[in-house]
């Protein structure tokens, strides 16, 4: 008996890469699959891209603009099939996407990710993900609530297990999926297929005001899970908070606004004061602003 997978494809006004998407996923070596395609009120061309492709195992869905969250859920709601994949309309699969993941099925596992290449527009400058904080010795599920490392369009679910926790949870914006893998880790463990089998597309305006409010949204996700969580350890929520006020510290450096930067810096030291990743990171992003300060000159 074949394994089958249900792939959720949300899009919204996602005509300039959707149909690259689609080909990635009907270019797949491994052909048992639907393919749900949930229209989230596009205003643009995308439902006449998804229209022009005659595939039996494509199924699209309509609904009102209501977000990437409802759209996933409501694509959840309609697979068939045993494993949930998720594909955002602006990546990329590889061919054998499905393939890796059926040679790894593992009858103990929740969910499962890949390595990722991360691109903006050209996919042959595709790198490795970079993003990766200097942990050592921590498991998958006290790590997944340290940070999220893991690409959402890289990740395959056991379909009985995204119904068990209601799927994603409209609490959050943006960091739904990091919520969710939180919660499906604590009870189920978690496989990395080491093949770089997805192509992640960066946003090219990762320091604008988008990215302040998406810190926000992460620190909702550290309350809930780690701040309000009297099972978790100390030692787990100070190296989360850490993370967070590296971010942070980051970001605020990278706008000029030193003031929060020395605030969030002090804070990292705070929270884990003998790593020495720490003074490390902070050299690293000198060099950095450094050379931007020279190009502008």
């Amino acid at each position: 008996m074949e394994i089958k997978f249900s792939i959720i494809m949300p899009a919204y006004n996602a005509g300039l890469y959707i149909e690259a998407s689609i080909k990635s996923v009907l270019a797949q070596t491994y052909p048992y699959f639907e393919l749900i395609i949930i229209d989230d009120g596009s205003t643009d061309n995308t439902f006449d891209i998804i229209n022009s492709f005659d595939d039996k195992r494509i199924k699209v869905v309509h609904q009102e603009n209501n977000g990437v969250v409802s759209a996933r859920n409501n694509g959840i709601s309609k697979g068939l099939f045993d494993y949930t994949a998720f594909l955002d309309a602006d990546d990329l699969w590889t061919p054998t996407k499905l393939q890796n993941l059926v040679d790894n099925i593992e009858s103990d596992i929740g969910l499962y990710y890949s390595n990722a290449m991360e691109f903006v527009e050209k996919i042959d400058k595709a790198i490795p993900n970079r993003y990766k904080e200097h942990i050592k010795n921590i498991s998958n599920k006290d790590l997944i609530l340290v940070y999220d490392f893991i690409i959402t369009s890289s990740v395959v679910v056991s379909s009985n297990v995204l119904l068990e926790f209601k799927g994603f949870s409209k609490e959050f914006n943006g960091t739904e999926d990091w919520d969710l893998w939180i919660r499906i880790g604590q009870k189920y463990n978690f496989k990395k297929i080491e093949n770089f089998d997805c192509y992640y597309r960066m946003n090219p305006n990762g320091l604008s005001k988008n990215r302040k409010v998406h810190l926000l949204e992460e620190y909702k996700v550290i309350q809930k899970h780690l701040l309000d969580n009297n099972m978790v350890s100390v030692k787990i929520k100070n190296i989360s908070l850490w993370v967070w006020y590296k971010k942070n510290f980051y970001f605020h450096l990278m706008n000029f606004d030193i003031m929060n930067s020395f605030k969030f810096f002090y804070k990292m030291i705070l929270a884990n004061p003998f790593s020495i990743h720490n003074f490390d990171f902070v050299i690293r992003i000198s060099k950095k602003i450094f050379s931007k300060i020279v190009k502008k000159d």
